[in-house]
């Protein structure tokens, strides 16, 4: 007997999957405008808007399946540069 095993969403490479608590305290806490984009259907790249720097990842976009996983990610950079 074969078990299908359904894979989640990819992680974006260089992105660290975090709680959807830490994702937003970290969010709250960037003193830098980052704001969610519509640049995907089916996850949600969260940017810098100074620089366009992806600062986050979020597995759920304005397409999405109803009932997907959530799945959150920040940047390995974010915490370093935060100010």
């Amino acid at each position: 007997m074969s078990t299908q095993h359904t894979p989640g969403p990819l992680v974006p490479t260089g992105m660290t999957v975090v709680t959807k608590d830490a994702f937003f305290a970290a969010l709250f806490a960037d003193k830098r405008d980052i704001m969610p984009t519509t640049e995907a259907r089916e996850h949600t790249p969260w940017r810098i808007v100074a620089t366009r720097a992806m600062w986050g990842w979020s597995s759920t976009g304005y397409a999405s399946k109803f009932g997907a996983p959530e799945v959150f990610a920040i940047a390995n950079t974010t915490r370093s540069e935060a100010s």
